[in-house]
């Protein structure tokens, strides 16, 4: 018998094959739930994202010395740290754009408190110029002192934008693809009232939806693969036992 149906015999008794199929099938039924239409359909799928990761490495490495084709994992590591370092990329971007505006509302602050005796029909201009450095919405009513309207930009509109950065720049301390792209998501109602630009995540959702259909046709596959050469060991051991049984040798 050959070492290769040495090694087939010894995965006929092992469940790797089987966890390989129901892996398989888990993701296409996540797959099959996505509606184009719908964006949110995406989520079952980017929330497993690192999950089913794992579990593609640890039973591809555990069928790589019976696969006869590579197995991908190498392929979806280069892939997993592209999508997640595009993410990284774009929330950085953004929070040098805040940090940028932030400096600009200071030195708006600061030309408007520099120029004391102004007319307050030119600091109201001014302060309404700097107020949409740091919020989406006007204050409305304006108070009656450009004082009034100074103080409370500085003190408490000025504050919840620095929160704001603030929280968006711990997210960078997310290290899976799941944690980072689902705590932006979540984030992108409060940026809105912050930032004109939305926070648009449809690219990188596409993209691990992508990996993820990627994963599955690996795993399918190979899965493949398995079986079909596991179906060829059960036809070929009777053949071989019955060669090298001496009763047989006797009758030839």
């Amino acid at each position: 018998m050959s070492r290769q149906l040495d090694a087939l015999s010894h995965l006929q008794d092992r469940p790797t094959a089987a966890l390989e199929r129901v892996f398989a099938i888990a993701l296409q039924a996540q797959h099959d739930a996505i509606d184009p239409e719908d964006p949110t359909t995406m989520a079952p799928t980017i929330t497993g994202i690192d999950g089913d990761i794992a579990t593609f490495v640890a039973t591809m490495r555990d069928l790589s010395s019976f696969a006869q084709q590579g197995t991908g994992t190498a392929a979806i590591f280069v892939v997993r740290r592209r999508i997640y370092g595009d993410m990284q990329t774009d929330l950085s971007a953004r929070i040098g754009q805040w940090d940028r505006r932030l400096v600009e509302f200071d030195a708006a602050i600061a030309a408007v408190d520099a120029d004391a005796g102004a007319d307050e029909e030119l600091k109201f201009a001014a302060l309404t110029l700097a107020e949409r450095l740091i919020a989406t919405e006007a204050t409305n009513p304006l108070s009656a002192l450009s004082q009034t309207y100074r103080d409370d930009l500085v003190d408490n509109r000025r504050h919840a934008f620095v929160a704001q950065r603030d929280t968006l720049a711990a997210l960078g301390n997310l290290a899976t693809l799941s944690g980072l792209h689902n705590g932006l998501d979540a984030e992108r109602g409060a940026v809105a009232d912050f930032d004109p630009e939305p926070l648009d995540l449809s690219g990188h959702a596409t993209k691990l939806v992508t990996l993820s259909a990627d994963m599955l046709r690996r795993a399918a596959t190979v899965s493949e693969e398995i079986i079909a050469r596991l179906t060829e060991f059960d036809a070929d051991v009777p053949e071989a036992d019955a060669a090298s049984d001496p009763r047989t040798r006797l009758e030839g």
